[in-house]
């Protein structure tokens, strides 16, 4: 019986990367033994040199010769002759990790370009990125460019790999630089015929980044470069206001309001008063003022008032001057001016008792009018009579005027009789009042 012979194969040629140089050794003996054993390196072997597949981990110079050669031998051959194979280890330098960025402002693109090496010299070329950009965020991509959600500033890592698989790790700072968040109000005050525009910028930014440069636009009437101006808009009309904040860095943000500069107030009126005798003179004043909120009446005779459209009892005939005085919501103001004659107040009760009445449906002294009744004495009793001492007509007050009938029936043409109690509280005046109407067609 032939025993076959111990056959040796310690595997193909190897190669290892110089900065990570252990090699895993792929041994395989076969036919009159499973066993050997390792040498021919200084290095140590991991368990030991009779593991087939161990680990061999080189010495320095054997790192800096660039090769090593390792032989596996057979044991326990029995009868059989030891047998062995020879495997060549080249030890690859590792490729050179370097890349650059730009620094940006937030909400721009971060561009990353590699500038890693294989080394050339090695015969090796690049085989595989990845980047880890300190944001939780990763790439495989040669020159990625990554986008941060927030400024400040990043540990970016790049591994390199080699047709080797040899790698390279480093990692730079990446700066993003904080953006300006723009913010401003404005107030309004009057300023001769045109209104003044108050701007107060109160835009943010993240320390330690502060804002340095500011922009505004009046959307056409020029440019300020203050942060916190004062502009003057002579005409009315819808502006958009630009303003610009630039940070230390360099970084801008832009926002655009428009405002609605509103036309000024303009003050205006007109009034209209009873033509008929009373012992007042009752004046309506009818607002025609454009562009106002509020109102300050002065009626010329001591009295005021704040109503839109207000009314103005003139006790005394006379020429009185009536101002008025309109606001807007800004506080502008615009004045009118205008004169009020007075001719139709009469301080005798029996001037303003009409003694005729023609109630014929034509619209014109239809009805017995005493309109100063319900104003000044609304407690007075009317009577009116016929010649044969019959009462036609009685009112407490006088809010149903009387139109020439007795019972809901006309009155033939005649001349009646009427009684006036006043009730005037004062007892110096005269109370009661009687007459005669005639009563026409």
């Amino acid at each position: 019986y032939f025993t076959p012979q111990p056959a040796v194969n310690a595997g193909p040629d190897l190669f290892s990367c110089k900065n990570n140089s252990a090699v895993l050794l792929n041994g395989i003996i076969s036919g009159a033994t499973t066993t050997g054993t390792w040498s021919g390196g200084a290095g140590t072997y991991n368990p030991t040199n009779a593991a087939l597949n161990g680990t061999y981990i080189p010495t320095p110079a054997e790192i800096t010769t660039g090769f090593v050669i390792l032989n596996l031998t057979s044991t326990n051959n029995g009868n059989c002759l030891a047998k062995n194979d020879q495997v060549k280890i080249d030890f690859k330098d590792k490729p050179i990790a370097n890349f650059s960025s730009n620094v940006v402002c937030k909400k721009q693109a971060t561009l990353f370009i590699d500038f890693s090496q294989p080394p050339v010299a090695s015969g090796a070329t690049l085989a595989g990125w990845n980047w880890s950009f300190g944001d939780g965020t990763f790439s495989t991509s040669i020159n990625p460019v990554h986008t941060f959600t927030a400024s400040g500033t990043f540990t970016t890592q790049l591994i390199i790999k080699n047709s080797f698989n040899c790698y390279d790790t480093i990692k730079k700072s990446v700066t993003v630089n904080a953006l300006p968040k723009v913010l401003f109000s404005y107030s309004r005050s009057c300023f001769g015929s045109a209104l003044q525009f108050n701007f107060k910028d109160s835009s943010q930014i993240a320390a330690p980044d502060t804002n340095k440069i500011f922009y505004w636009d009046y959307g056409g009437l020029g440019t300020s470069s203050l942060q916190n101006p004062v502009q003057v808009f002579p005409f009315p009309g819808l502006y958009n206001i630009t303003h610009i904040v630039t940070s230390n860095k360099g970084c801008k943000d832009t926002l655009v309001i428009p405002i609605n500069v509103t036309p000024r107030p303009r003050a205006g009126f007109y009034f209209s008063n009873n033509n008929g005798f009373n012992l007042g003179s009752a004046v309506a004043f009818t607002d025609t003022s454009k562009n106002s909120v509020s109102w300050f009446w002065n009626f010329g005779d001591g009295n005021n008032s704040i109503v839109q459209n207000p009314f103005n009892t003139y006790f005394a005939n006379g020429v009185y001057t009536i101002i008025q005085i309109v606001k807007d919501q800004y506080g502008c103001a615009d004045t009118a001016k205008s004169y009020l004659k007075i001719l139709n107040v009469s301080n005798e009760i029996a001037q303003l008792i009409p003694n005729a009445i023609s109630p014929n449906g034509d619209g014109k002294n239809d009805i017995w009018r005493l309109d100063f009744i319900n104003v000044y004495f609304p407690n007075a009793e009317i009577e009116i009579y016929n010649r044969w001492g019959e009462r036609l007509f009685y009112s407490n007050g006088y809010s149903n005027a009387w139109d020439g009938t007795y019972k809901g029936d006309p009155l033939p043409v005649a001349t009646y009789f009427y009684v006036i109690n006043l009730k005037d509280p004062n007892p110096d005046k005269q109370s009661i009042f009687k007459g005669t109407i005639l009563l026409m067609k």
